[in-house]
């Protein structure tokens, strides 16, 4: 018996009910965009755009388009796998030592770092903000990314405000130049949905300057306790 094996706890017809009613919200509630450039796009690929409302709504067969257009996914050639990554994210250390949480500092994280290099079933992470204390809260994107690259950990996603835009790419071009590699290489940037049916206009801004530069940007969702996450005694 393989323990872990890929399973579907949905049988088709909860699948079906799940896929008919996504298409009839997106069809009939629509999605609030607080961005005109991100709306007159919509528009161009077949969305209905209500400029007043700030709101797009998409057809099941513009859905449908969508998806047959789109590169189809092999879920049947997936091997299941279980996996342990070293991450940092805003928060505290627990020191293994001392069994008290204590400040990330800088000599910390570089023990963190190099204890995951040398644990054999565990890959070293990234880091999404920036844990040090004495680093200003409003350039963490920017000293996240200093820390990531010399540290060897992945960088996370964080933009937080347009006016950082330009240091972030400043900052991959000066590693691209470096290194010898294409700048792009060298970001990673991500934007999180409040609402799932709400792309808030800090976020679109964020995701339309990027991406009218030609850098793509991910859109991840914040899940909330019962509303787009469940909620279990388990937490």
């Amino acid at each position: 018996m393989n323990p872990f094996a890929a399973f579907n706890s949905l049988n088709p017809r909860e699948e079906e009910a799940i896929h008919r009613n996504v298409l009839r919200i997106l069809d009939e509630v629509g999605f609030r965009v607080e961005n005109e450039a991100l709306l007159a796009r919509l528009a161009d690929v077949g969305g209905h755009v209500d400029r007043e409302q700030s709101l797009a709504k998409f057809s099941p067969e513009l859905v449908a388009r969508f998806l047959d257009e789109s590169e189809p996914f092999a879920w049947d050639e997936v091997t299941p796998a279980v996996s342990a990554s070293a991450d940092v994210y805003l928060g505290a250390y627990l020191d293994p030592l001392s069994d008290q949480f204590v400040p990330w500092d800088l000599d910390r994280l570089r023990r963190y770092v190099k204890l995951a290099h040398y644990l054999e079933h565990v890959s070293v992470g990234g880091m999404l903000g920036c844990p040090l204390a004495d680093v200003p809260k409003a350039v963490h994107p920017l000293h996240q990314r200093y820390l990531c690259w010399k540290l060897g950990l992945g960088v996370g996603g964080s933009l937080w405000a347009v006016g950082l835009a330009p240091y972030l790419l400043e900052m991959g071009q000066v590693m691209a130049a470096a290194t010898g590699r294409d700048a792009r290489d060298f970001f990673s940037g991500a934007v999180y949905l409040q609402s799932p049916l709400q792309f808030g206009r800090a976020e679109a801004e964020q995701y339309v300057w990027f991406a009218d530069r030609g850098y793509r940007v991910g859109v991840g969702l914040m899940m909330s306790c019962g509303g787009t996450g469940p909620a279990t005694l388990a937490g």
